[in-house]
């Protein structure tokens, strides 16, 4: 799914010792990391300094979270990524770092992501094509690279970058990609279009009320309906900052059903896992109707290594 928007050309590897090569390849990620978040925030800066050069911005949507995110896609979303980058540093490097394929390259915009969220489709949901993508995107309210041809869609203008991508120069947040997705999602946030993805995984949301968290406060968070445990049709899962801490709550909906003595067993051993094994701080598994529910709380490392390598939940 992961979108290769852009990809640096390759040259032919030089030659040098084996150390030398894999010293390479741990270091060189974490130096793209740092200079991308060199980048941003630089960016970010100076555009504080442009003054008056803004957008005419004629259709804003809050884009704050999640569940904002979801609010503005057309129904039926198979899986939802958010993250903003600008809320905590060590998420802001993990995701250049690790989800750069999946957002917007910043050469088509002039611009640096502040918040993204990536959406993808099931098949032929758009139309007869692969793409079934779109992203939408917070590069704040500055000017963006406008030197395309443009089209138009219910009065908003559309920039073309090339024959398999679009953007919406006039709408914040920012929709990018085919033009058919880009069309459909507009209706969505124009209310043309009735329902959005939000009714598909709202259920998932209330199952977290009287806890001590807000999903709306998730600055790494993805949806989906498939994961690598095979016992959830759709699942929740979100990592918020916490002082020097990250809570990690996950909420599925379980699409097989177990006894009160199959979920004893579960609880019991994916807590004592998770705290002996995995690194967690605390970590509370609560089975409720058809729903199973992870109030949990760790470094960051920790919790993306559970929402990635454990469950599948986040995937570039």
């Amino acid at each position: 799914m992961a979108k290769n928007v852009k990809n640096s050309s390759k040259g032919s590897p030089k030659k040098g010792s084996k150390s030398n090569g894999n010293w390479k390849k741990k270091v060189l990620p974490l130096f793209l990391a740092a200079i991308m978040l060199i980048s941003i925030f630089a960016y970010a800066g100076s555009s504080l300094l442009r003054g008056n050069e803004s957008r005419n911005i004629v259709l804003e949507k809050d884009f704050n979270s999640l569940t904002d995110g979801l609010k503005l896609l057309p129904s039926n979303a198979k899986y939802v990524r958010y993250v903003d980058l600008g809320a905590n540093e060590p998420i802001a490097a993990w995701a250049y770092q690790n989800l750069s394929q999946s957002m917007p390259y910043p050469g088509d915009f002039n611009a640096y992501p502040k918040k993204d969220l990536v959406a993808d489709f099931p098949k032929n949901t758009f139309g007869n094509f692969t793409e079934q993508f779109v992203s939408i995107t917070d590069f704040g309210r500055g000017d963006l690279k406008m030197t395309y041809n443009m089209t138009e869609y219910a009065g908003m203008q559309i920039c073309k970058v090339n024959e398999k991508y679009y953007f919406t120069p006039g709408t914040n947040p920012v929709v990018s990609g085919r033009i058919e997705v880009v069309d459909d999602v507009l209706d969505t946030m124009n209310g043309v279009s009735q329902g959005s993805s939000y009714d598909k995984y709202s259920d998932l949301f209330e199952q977290l009320k009287g806890y001590p968290v807000d999903v709306k406060k998730a600055k790494l968070a993805a949806v989906g309906t498939g994961s690598k445990i095979n016992i959830t049709d759709k699942y929740f899962a979100g990592i918020t900052p916490e002082g020097d801490t990250y809570r990690y709550n996950v909420v599925l909906h379980l699409s097989q059903s177990f006894n009160e003595t199959e979920r004893s067993q579960m609880k019991d051993a994916w807590e004592k896992s998770a705290l002996f094994y995995y690194g967690f701080d605390y970590f509370n598994v609560n089975f409720k109707d058809d729903y199973l529910v992870i109030d949990a709380s760790g470094s960051l490392d920790t919790c993306i290594r559970d929402m990635t390598g454990v469950w599948g939940f986040l995937y570039s």
